[in-house]
């Protein structure tokens, strides 16, 4: 190293060692004294008042509620354990062997515990709730309502 970079680099960190610990007492003094949470707020819908059916199984509950006044029904999904399926779709299906696409796409499930789900106003005689993965083409599980 010359004599002129040995001084610019002597210079450089007695700067560098007066600056640093300043820097840090700053970095400390504007850390919030109060956090935020860093949950998502739950989007989902109010649960519709009646409920018309409930159905269990060791995954799952499954229950079909109505509003009495305008018709519509809504499917609540508790999950009693976590999915091992990273994508699972929901499906309302006619009978317990029927095909995914013949029946009607409810919504997917990820890791909430409680989902509601819109089931519209006519079921149309399909009374199995079907979740489904997309990815390896598995039936997860099969409950009738």
């Amino acid at each position: 190293m010359t004599p002129n970079l040995r001084k610019y680099h002597r210079r450089i960190w007695f700067f560098l060692a007066g600056l640093l610990p300043i820097l840090l007492v700053a970095a400390i003094a504007v850390i919030p004294a109060e956090r935020t949470s860093p949950s998502t707020p739950d989007n989902q819908p109010e649960a519709l008042p009646k409920v018309v059916k409930t159905a269990s199984s060791d995954l799952l509950v499954a229950t079909l509620r109505q509003d009495s006044a305008t018709g519509e029904r809504q499917v609540e999904i508790e999950l009693k354990q976590a999915l091992t399926n990273p994508s699972t779709l929901v499906y309302l299906i006619a009978d317990e062997n029927a095909d995914p696409a013949t029946g009607k796409l409810l919504g997917s499930l990820s890791s909430r515990k409680i989902y509601r789900l819109d089931a519209g106003k006519n079921l149309s005689g399909q009374e199995y709730l079907l979740l489904f993965d997309p990815i390896t083409h598995l039936k997860i599980a099969t409950l009738k309502l």
